[in-house]
């Protein structure tokens, strides 16, 4: 008995280890931070804020409030107990092994932990880039690459939470049974999406209003000219007509124009790799399923 559990710890203590360095949220966490203070840089030319209110907004962005992480903490080790009374092998070494159990346990809450900041800074972070989005001066459709600043960042998020879910699965077996890590799993996945999804929204739609807003100014220029065409029994001089019809030419390019510039607030690649983790993640699940369906 006392070999097999053993055994079972050694398996248990590599997969911690194992799954605290797969993490590694502090190096994550830095390297969002890097990727939203270059975002930063390029999307405050369309903020309609001060030069002295550019400091706090980036500080804002890339420091979480210190209340917030108290509480993520202590949500945190409330979920640990939650899965420490819900793993059976737990509840075995504490009966055997006391002490080994309670470095177990202490691994567990260091994990669960940093992982609960790593969620409560994405959120925070995208949180912060939806309130950015709300501070638009003005939006040129012929220039949106500043529009498109914070994408990369929404996509690496929610790509890093994304492999994080596919990592527990592949690295720990309890991610199937133990009801605390599920719902670890099912909250990255769901911040996932939100936080690839989310954040763009309000520059979406900041889009869309200023595309019908510039469409609609070019159909009335061409309602201008048009109409007095139409509104005399007398031919008009050729003289005349001309200047009018190529005018009417430009206006009707234009408006093509307008309508062809794309909406989606994305980056070059930056959707193709989401989706291509997210397939991943999927694909992940079955295999390991249907793996262990044959060898079960």
């Amino acid at each position: 008995m006392d070999s097999w559990l053993d055994s079972c710890w050694n398996i248990r203590f590599i997969s911690i280890l194992n799954s605290l360095l797969s993490h590694r949220v502090s190096d994550a966490d830095s390297l969002s931070d890097r990727v939203a203070r270059r975002a930063f840089a390029t999307f405050s030319p369309v903020l309609a804020v001060s030069d002295s209110e550019y400091p706090y907004l980036e500080k804002q962005l890339t420091t979480m409030p210190r209340r917030g992480v108290l509480i993520t903490i202590v949500l945190s080790l409330v979920l640990v107990a939650v899965y420490l009374a819900n793993t059976p092998y737990v509840l075995i070494l504490m009966q055997a092994s006391p002490h080994i159990a309670v470095v177990e346990a202490g691994f567990y809450a260091f994990t669960f932990v940093v992982m609960g900041i790593f969620f409560y800074h994405t959120l925070w972070q995208l949180w912060m880039v939806s309130r950015l989005h709300t501070m638009i001066a003005h939006v040129d459709l012929f220039d949106l690459q500043p529009l498109y600043a914070f994408s990369r960042l929404s996509s690496q998020t929610g790509i890093s939470l994304l492999l994080m879910n596919f990592f527990g699965m592949v690295t720990d077996p309890a991610t199937f049974t133990n009801i605390a890590l599920i719902n670890v799993m099912v909250i990255a996945f769901v911040l996932a999406i939100l936080s690839f999804v989310l954040p763009l929204l309000g520059i979406y739609r900041r889009i869309i209003a200023e595309k019908r807003h510039v469409h609609q100014r070019i159909s009335q220029q061409l309602g201008a000219l048009v109409q007095p065409l139409y509104t005399t029994d007398e031919p008009q001089p050729i003289v005349t007509v001309m200047p009018d019809a190529q005018l009417l030419s430009s206006l009707a390019t234009t408006r093509n124009i307008v309508a062809d510039i794309p909406t989606l607030p994305l980056e070059k690649g930056t959707l193709i790799n989401f989706l291509g983790v997210f397939a991943l993640t999927f694909i992940g699940r079955i295999a390991i399923a249907l793996i262990a369906a044959v060898i079960i």
